[in-house]
Protein backbone atom coordinates (compact mmCIF):
# COMPACT_ATOMS: atom_id res chain seq x y z
CA UNK A 1 0.00 0.00 0.00
CA UNK A 2 1.67 3.09 -1.11
CA UNK A 3 0.89 6.60 1.27
CA UNK A 4 2.18 9.79 1.39
CA UNK A 5 3.32 10.58 4.94
CA UNK A 6 4.02 14.19 5.71
CA UNK A 7 6.99 15.41 3.46
CA UNK A 8 7.59 11.47 2.35
CA UNK A 9 6.02 8.66 0.34
CA UNK A 10 6.01 4.83 2.30
CA UNK A 11 5.03 1.61 1.60
CA UNK A 12 3.61 -0.45 3.66
CA UNK A 13 3.90 -4.35 2.74
CA UNK A 14 1.42 -6.94 4.37
CA UNK A 15 3.47 -10.02 4.10
CA UNK A 16 1.81 -13.26 4.20
CA UNK A 17 4.48 -14.51 6.24
CA UNK A 18 2.54 -12.66 8.81
CA UNK A 19 5.07 -9.37 9.08
CA UNK A 20 4.62 -5.95 7.96
CA UNK A 21 7.75 -4.11 6.13
CA UNK A 22 7.24 -0.24 5.73
CA UNK A 23 9.88 1.11 3.10
CA UNK A 24 10.20 4.98 2.25
CA UNK A 25 10.84 6.49 -0.88
CA UNK A 26 14.36 6.84 -1.64
CA UNK A 27 14.82 7.94 -5.10
CA UNK A 28 12.39 8.78 -7.99
CA UNK A 29 12.93 9.38 -11.27
CA UNK A 30 11.07 9.08 -15.25
CA UNK A 31 12.20 5.38 -14.99
CA UNK A 32 10.74 4.26 -11.99
CA UNK A 33 10.75 4.65 -7.85
CA UNK A 34 12.80 2.53 -5.30
CA UNK A 35 11.81 2.25 -1.95
CA UNK A 36 14.41 1.15 1.13
CA UNK A 37 13.85 -0.42 4.08
CA UNK A 38 12.73 1.59 7.25
CA UNK A 39 11.27 -0.95 10.03
CA UNK A 40 8.79 -3.70 10.38
CA UNK A 41 6.83 -5.18 13.08
CA UNK A 42 5.92 -8.76 13.64
CA UNK A 43 9.66 -10.23 11.77
CA UNK A 44 10.29 -13.16 14.22
CA UNK A 45 12.02 -15.87 11.98
CA UNK A 46 10.82 -14.71 8.50
CA UNK A 47 12.14 -13.04 5.54
CA UNK A 48 11.23 -9.09 5.37
CA UNK A 49 10.95 -7.13 2.50
CA UNK A 50 14.07 -4.17 2.45
CA UNK A 51 13.61 -3.18 -1.18
CA UNK A 52 11.55 -2.38 -3.51
CA UNK A 53 11.62 -0.77 -7.19
CA UNK A 54 8.89 -0.17 -9.60
CA UNK A 55 10.85 0.21 -13.06
CA UNK A 56 8.47 1.01 -16.20
CA UNK A 57 9.16 -0.42 -19.45
CA UNK A 58 7.54 0.11 -22.77
CA UNK A 59 4.83 -2.74 -22.25
CA UNK A 60 4.06 -2.03 -18.64
CA UNK A 61 6.33 -2.51 -15.29
CA UNK A 62 9.13 -4.59 -13.65
CA UNK A 63 8.20 -4.96 -9.88
CA UNK A 64 11.90 -6.01 -8.29
CA UNK A 65 11.67 -7.17 -4.53
CA UNK A 66 14.75 -7.47 -2.12
CA UNK A 67 13.58 -9.71 1.06
CA UNK A 68 16.31 -10.42 3.75
CA UNK A 69 16.24 -14.04 5.74
CA UNK A 70 16.52 -14.62 8.96
CA UNK A 71 20.55 -15.34 8.07
CA UNK A 72 20.87 -11.97 6.37
CA UNK A 73 21.08 -12.70 3.08
CA UNK A 74 19.38 -11.17 0.39
CA UNK A 75 16.85 -12.31 -2.12
CA UNK A 76 15.38 -10.95 -4.78
CA UNK A 77 12.61 -11.05 -7.25
CA UNK A 78 11.63 -9.86 -10.38
CA UNK A 79 7.56 -9.57 -11.90
CA UNK A 80 7.26 -8.01 -15.18
CA UNK A 81 3.87 -6.75 -16.16
CA UNK A 82 2.80 -6.07 -19.74
CA UNK A 83 -0.68 -4.39 -20.59
CA UNK A 84 -2.91 -6.62 -22.66
CA UNK A 85 -5.99 -5.01 -24.43
CA UNK A 86 -9.56 -5.66 -22.47
CA UNK A 87 -12.18 -6.97 -25.01
CA UNK A 88 -15.21 -4.71 -24.73
CA UNK A 89 -18.06 -6.01 -23.12
CA UNK A 90 -21.32 -7.43 -24.40
CA UNK A 91 -24.00 -5.11 -24.96
CA UNK A 92 -25.66 -4.83 -21.58
CA UNK A 93 -22.80 -6.89 -19.97
CA UNK A 94 -21.68 -5.24 -16.30
CA UNK A 95 -17.79 -4.21 -16.97
CA UNK A 96 -15.21 -1.82 -15.99
CA UNK A 97 -15.52 1.51 -17.07
CA UNK A 98 -15.41 2.40 -20.89
CA UNK A 99 -12.87 4.16 -20.89
CA UNK A 100 -10.04 0.99 -19.48
CA UNK A 101 -9.00 -0.54 -22.61
CA UNK A 102 -6.18 -2.40 -21.26
CA UNK A 103 -5.06 -3.35 -17.90
CA UNK A 104 -1.99 -5.10 -16.55
CA UNK A 105 -1.14 -8.75 -16.03
CA UNK A 106 2.05 -10.71 -15.30
CA UNK A 107 3.89 -11.58 -18.37
CA UNK A 108 3.73 -15.22 -18.69
CA UNK A 109 3.64 -18.04 -15.92
CA UNK A 110 7.43 -18.69 -15.97
CA UNK A 111 7.97 -15.29 -16.02
CA UNK A 112 5.91 -14.15 -12.75
CA UNK A 113 7.82 -16.25 -10.58
CA UNK A 114 11.58 -16.00 -12.12
CA UNK A 115 14.29 -14.67 -10.09
CA UNK A 116 17.02 -11.95 -11.48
Amino acid sequence: MLHPDGERVLVEHYCAQGNQARLQLVAADADGLRFGELDATNVGTSSVMVELVLRWTADGFDQITVYRTPAGERERDTLHFVRQPVEPPAPGASSAPASSTSRLVPASPSAAGAST
